[in-house]
């Protein structure tokens, strides 16, 4: 395994309860075998109402705590209930087990012993889609003035040219990009029709797979050689709508373990039972 990078990802897991804490272990005892160099974190990371400054309890209790066998950092994105507190304190809260420069940002990973690049991409779709984002935190609020439909326009507007400039400009030999809400899920939230705009971006700059939460479940959609992954289900599950259009889903609580070599991807869903329940390989851009 001396040319291979491993990174687990996992959303929607900050309710620190018992599904938490039981992947959480399972997290742990797959480390043993797939070391993790990182893990993403697909958003909603402190249910329900986020935090409120780097040193809220919810650090310690529902993260620190829970996660620190794994021994590695973590690189969030945020998701909705994140908004719901303050979510420029997941910005400034300092740990070797965090690390979130900004809002939305980009990062290079070398696959070891081979030259070859991983590029992650991390969005922040609640601002990226102020429509979908009203229907779960107060935009225009009458009570909580924090957040206008006007900012989150202009803020959109910009994170989205600058996705366009990073995907354009890549030379990464593997391509992910990750947010919190789905483009495409059978499940509760549905499609978000805002983000799919992004897919002829995605397929035009040879993405190799969109990564998210918001649904908490598995979920795996291909379309026009690009992955879809829905992976949502970290602290809580609930139902998917079976669709014979999609290669896996499964209403299961779970991570994903994700293995990098020069010449592929490989992506396994693990669910709360240690069990792997789907695994799929993706070739590199060409």
């Amino acid at each position: 395994m001396d040319d291979k990078l491993f990174f687990y990802s996992i959303g929607d897991w900050g309710s620190k309860g018992l599904q938490q804490d039981l992947i959480a272990s399972i997290m742990f005892k797959f480390s043993l075998i797939y070391k993790p160099s990182f893990v993403i974190s697909l958003g909603d990371n402190f249910y329900e109402n986020g935090v409120l400054t780097p040193s809220d309890t919810k650090w310690r209790d529902n993260f620190e705590n829970v996660y620190r066998p794994l021994q590695c950092v973590w690189f969030p994105v945020l998701g909705n209930h994140d908004y719901l507190g303050n979510p420029n304190a997941q910005i400034a809260y300092k740990s070797a087990m965090w690390e979130m420069p900004a809002k939305y940002y980009n990062k290079l990973f070398d696959i070891p012993n081979s030259g070859k690049i991983l590029e992650i991409v991390f969005l922040d779709t609640v601002e990226m889609c102020p429509y979908e984002s009203s229907k779960f935190i107060p935009i225009n609020g009458e009570f909580d003035e924090r957040y206008t439909m006007c900012d989150f326009l202009s803020k959109s507007y910009a994170q989205k040219l600058w996705l366009r400039n990073v995907l354009k400009n890549s030379k990464a030999d593997f391509l992910i990009v990750v947010g919190h809400y789905p483009i495409y899920s059978s499940s509760m939230h549905g499609d978000t029709e805002e983000m799919k705009e992004l897919v002829t971006l995605f397929e035009e700059n040879k993405v190799n797979a969109y990564m998210c939460g918001h649904d908490h479940n598995m979920q795996h959609f291909i379309k026009n050689g690009v992955s879809y992954f829905v992976n949502g289900s970290g602290s809580k599950s609930c139902y998917v709508i079976p669709s014979f259009e999609y290669s896996f889903q499964r209403a299961i609580g779970g991570f994903m373990i994700h293995e990098i070599s020069p010449k592929e991807m490989t992506f396994r869903f693990v669910d709360l039972k240690g069990n792997i329940n789907y695994t799929i390989s993706l070739l590199p851009r060409k």
